[in-house]
């Protein structure tokens, strides 16, 4: 209806891009470079629209995670010898989101996103920050500490915060409310609680080792 066009970015013209100095593709044939879509770099905006659901290795599938998918190799294993959290940094560092929409309104738990069982949570949770959208969300899963909890928003605050402000591209500052309980959050936004709230079920350790091995 509106005219929107659907792109595979692994079926559009590929190019190098420099992550930088020290990147987590510095031992690469070409040191800090990787295969990027040439419609990322030309985008005007980039609208990132995760559906709110847990992991079997990165605790939660939110923003950041979903911005993983943007790298056009098709076959993404290869990443993960990288450091997969490390990776997801890196191509969210380079291309932040403009907006994230993380949609709860049927999100997936336990066992996912392999097996994962639906929430009918019925949220939705906008922000201009793909971090401060996943350590939100984060929290109305369940995690009360996601900088602690999440490796990518760990990895996200640690090399943000070790650069001088200027050249933060992902995260300037951590808001105060970021701290707040998820009772808290919901209260400043008018929001009843419900009681998947801080209540997500998750994958436990015995299943994660054997779909890993």
């Amino acid at each position: 209806r509106n005219d929107v066009k659907l792109v595979n970015l692994s079926e559009t013209e590929l190019v190098y891009f420099d992550f930088g100095k020290g990147s987590v593709f510095e031992h690469n044939e070409y040191p800090n470079k990787e295969f990027v879509s040439r419609e990322m770099i030309d985008a005007d905006v980039i609208i990132n629209i995760p559906v709110m659901k847990t992991h079997l290795f990165t605790s939660v599938t939110l923003g950041m995670k979903n911005m993983y998918g943007t790298y056009p190799e098709i076959d993404k294993g290869r990443f993960h010898k990288d450091g997969l959290e490390d990776v997801i940094y890196y191509v969210n560092s380079a291309f932040p989101p403009t907006l994230t929409i993380v949609d709860g309104s049927v999100g997936g738990e336990g066992i996912g996103p392999l097996a994962a069982k639906s929430v009918n949570y019925n949220t939705i949770i906008a922000s201009n920050n793909v971090v401060v959208a996943d350590v939100i969300a984060s929290k109305l899963m369940g995690f009360k500490d996601p900088f602690r909890d999440i490796s990518c928003l760990k990895i996200a605050k640690e090399n943000e915060e070790s650069k001088p402000e200027a050249e933060r591209r992902l995260l300037k500052s951590i808001p105060q409310y970021l701290n707040d309980s998820v009772e808290d959050l919901l209260a400043a936004q008018k929001l009843q609680t419900i009681p998947k709230d801080g209540n997500w079920e998750r994958a436990d350790q015995e299943s994660t080792e054997e779909i890993e091995n």
